[in-house]
């Protein structure tokens, strides 16, 4: 992190005018824009990169999407570590893992669709095996995630929320 404050994001309401210039301008600081910083970096590594980002800090989309990296399937680390997985395990994992988040958004945009709001919880996998406890989940079994659904209230509007 930087200890200079103005590294800091600021709400929109809080600056008055922007007038400011760079050799390089990006667009947001989720995944496509990280890319772009470190390709900025690479092509120029003096370049003055200016990096703008409405959510207040980074990971844009894809921190809010959330995911799963599996590098499984039988491989010589997972063997060296005493795990015990194949290539047909990996590929049922990621089926199922498709298929509750494909189920999730489209459950999402039904309550949408009747004036609900709602709210993925990706955090439930912070502590995978303390939820498994928590909800009493057979051994081996974890949550992905937990979604929120209820009645918007009209005097708080929903927006992004910035992740740390």
């Amino acid at each position: 992190m930087h200890s200079d404050d103005s590294f800091w994001p600021l709400d929109r309401s809080e600056v008055a005018a922007f007038d400011d210039s760079a050799d390089v301008i990006v667009i947001g600081f989720g995944a496509a824009g990280t890319s772009a910083i470190l390709g900025a970096r690479e092509a120029d590594p003096e370049a003055e990169i200016l990096v703008l980002e409405s959510t207040g800090g980074p990971g844009g989309a894809a921190a809010l999407a959330g995911g799963i990296i599996y590098l499984g399937g039988g491989t010589a680390v997972q063997r060296a570590c005493g795990f015990e997985d194949t290539p047909e395990n990996m590929e049922a994992f990621l089926l199922a893992a498709t298929d509750a988040a494909l189920a999730a958004q489209n459950a999402m945009v039904a309550f949408e669709s009747l004036g609900l709001g709602g709210c993925y919880i990706g955090g439930l996998r912070n502590n995978a095996p303390a939820v498994a406890a928590e909800l009493g989940l057979p051994p081996g079994v974890f949550a992905l995630f937990g979604m929120t659904v209820g009645v918007p209230d009209p005097a708080r509007p929903a927006r992004v929320k910035p992740r740390l």
